[in-house]
């Protein structure tokens, strides 16, 4: 991981930086050379949104955590703004992974928040249309707000 340069940028702390600052243990596995065993009550495979709210969860019930993750671990010291740079480090071969046919790409993370990381920004308003749907087909009422 690059130097601690930024402890937060434009007003927003860095997370990571602050996970570490707490007393976080990263480990990389390319620095170990002999098997190493390693406790916890509980290894979680995996550290997008669904892994690392679970790790939290249970960390904070008292419980000792293990994240497992394929990629590395990035902060915001780590983002270049550079595209190319970004698909190497952060993107599942390199942002060339494709569906079986070869018709559609996968944009899957490879790095510690797995594809919260690189989709966060992908969330899009759910047009009114939709939301007019879904309670008549639910039953449900108080979910369209009126612009």
């Amino acid at each position: 991981m690059a130097s601690k340069i930024f402890q937060e940028i434009r007003g927003i702390s860095d997370p990571i930086l602050e996970g570490i600052n707490r007393g976080w243990l990263t480990l990389d596995a390319d620095d170990y050379t002999e098997h190493t065993t390693l406790e916890a009550n509980v290894a979680i495979i995996g550290t997008g949104a669904g892994g690392g709210t679970t790790a939290e969860i249970l960390a904070k019930a008292g419980l000792k955590v293990i994240l497992i993750e394929e990629g590395p671990l990035k902060s915001s010291n780590d983002f270049k703004m550079d595209e190319p740079q970004a698909y190497k480090d952060l993107y599942q071969e390199n942002a060339g992974r494709m569906n079986k046919d070869g018709s559609m790409s996968i944009l899957q993370a490879r790095c510690v928040g797995g594809t919260t990381v690189i989709n966060w920004t992908s969330s899009f308003r759910t047009p009114a249309r939709t939301l007019q749907y879904r309670p008549i087909i639910l039953q449900s009422k108080g979910l369209l707000k009126k612009r």
